[in-house]
């Protein structure tokens, strides 16, 4: 890590790590977010609270994806009035993108968060999509708390100097890939209920 950045953090703690998650959040480019998530896991070990950094890492990684979906879905139609050299997509692929991801968006949005990438696009191409705000809150919610946890959890582990390590990872990673199924089989489990007249 840079000094001036590690300095940055030293000097100003919790905040500093939400203002630069939440920066790397909006999509600008130069903030490497899961080289930070391991340095900020590797510090929970000695300086920092690993608790208090997962709660700031999520609430800035929500916050920023959240804002950046929020200015998007308000501005889209400018967006395609203007048509910006950055725009992925005319007006008429991005309707039919809508129509074709409506069917599964709670799937898309899940595993868009989940994906290397990809995720840092999510916000954007749902708030082009126009998808309800409480349902992509809800529906990213639990992707951030995966990826930033695993990330940050990985950073932690690069700290120990133990051979317990394995067995506490091993653990962990259990109960992460349960908690994934279980949370998958409840989505797929309303998704029929919901579908049944």
């Amino acid at each position: 890590m840079p000094h001036a950045l590690v300095h940055f953090i030293a000097l100003y703690g919790y905040p500093a790590i939400f203002l630069l998650i939440f920066i790397q959040e909006l999509g600008v480019p130069g903030f490497p977010g899961e080289l930070l998530l391991l340095y900020f896991g590797y510090l929970s070990k000695a300086i920092l609270f690993f608790p208090f950094v997962c709660l700031v890492v999520v609430a800035a990684d929500l916050a920023g994806s959240y804002l950046l979906y929020l200015v998007i879905r308000r501005f889209s139609s400018v967006l395609l009035l203007i048509k910006p050299k950055w725009l992925f997509a005319s007006g008429k692929k991005i309707f039919y993108l809508r129509k074709k991801i409506a069917k599964n968006k709670l799937r898309a949005i899940f595993l868009g968060r989940l994906t290397p990438f990809v995720r840092g696009y999510i916000p954007a191409i749902a708030g082009f999509l126009q998808i309800n705000p409480a349902f992509y809150f809800r529906t990213a919610s639990f992707p951030s708390l995966l990826w930033n946890g695993a990330w940050l959890f990985a950073g932690w582990l690069l700290s120990i100097k133990s051979g317990r390590t394995t067995l506490l990872f091993a653990t962990i990673a259990a109960l992460v890939i349960v908690s994934f199924y279980l949370y998958i089989r409840k989505l797929h489990e309303n998704r029929i209920k919901n579908s049944i007249p």
